[in-house]
């Protein structure tokens, strides 16, 4: 399915300008991946189409979430720049409360991320500086439903030898898939400390 949908967005997808960025870190080359959702919304599922997903985000930018870390520092939810599928799991994430079972959700959701195929796993897709082998490709595609084709939002896949790599690959897929270029880099790092889940890195 993949493959078909790669041969259909062929005239319509094109390489960014510049290097887009998942928490900071450069994504090289283009690739199609996508959720196979279903019509309710969980952050430890898969999610449903990133259409329904930039719907909501009207809704989600204008509130206010505060989250504690286990410094006792405060992170506000709406100064770091989350797209609404990315705050929904932050913020459950946050919710739980020790790490053993952080981990555990982590490790679900790499059981979650769709497999990828061989030529995914090149050197121009492999995440530097990473204990574990990562992997990660994208594309650059119309936004949906937009008549001009003129917003361009990115969709990501990949893979990770390491289940807690996998799983926080999962997290980023998810919370990016269906954001702008400019809306991804403009996402806060520091989500992963908000999220309770940087002793994972």
């Amino acid at each position: 399915a993949g493959e078909h949908r790669t041969q259909n967005h062929q005239t319509t997808m094109r390489r960014p300008s510049k290097p887009l960025l998942i928490a900071g870190i450069p994504i090289a080359g283009l690739a199609l991946a996508s959720y196979n959702g279903g019509t309710s919304v969980s952050a430890w599922s898969p999610a449903p189409h990133a259409a329904t997903s930039r719907r909501s985000h009207k809704q989600s930018s204008s509130s206010s979430v505060v989250l504690h870390s286990a410094i006792e520092d405060e992170l506000d939810l709406s100064s770091l720049h989350l797209t609404p599928q990315l705050e929904m799991m932050v913020t459950a994430f946050s919710s739980i409360p020790d790490e053993k079972t952080r981990h555990k959700q982590l490790l679900y959701m790499a059981s979650k991320l769709p497999a990828v195929t061989d030529d995914v796993r090149i050197s121009e897709n492999k995440v530097p500086g990473c204990l574990s082998t990562v992997h990660v490709d994208c594309t650059l595609e119309p936004k949906e439903g937009d008549d001009d084709q003129e917003t361009m939002v990115v969709n990501y896949f990949g893979d990770s030898d390491g289940l807690l790599t996998k799983g926080l690959l999962a997290l980023l897929i998810r919370g990016l898939n269906g954001a702008t270029p400019e809306e991804i880099q403009n996402v806060d790092p520091q989500f992963i400390q908000a999220a309770k889940i940087s002793q994972t890195l």
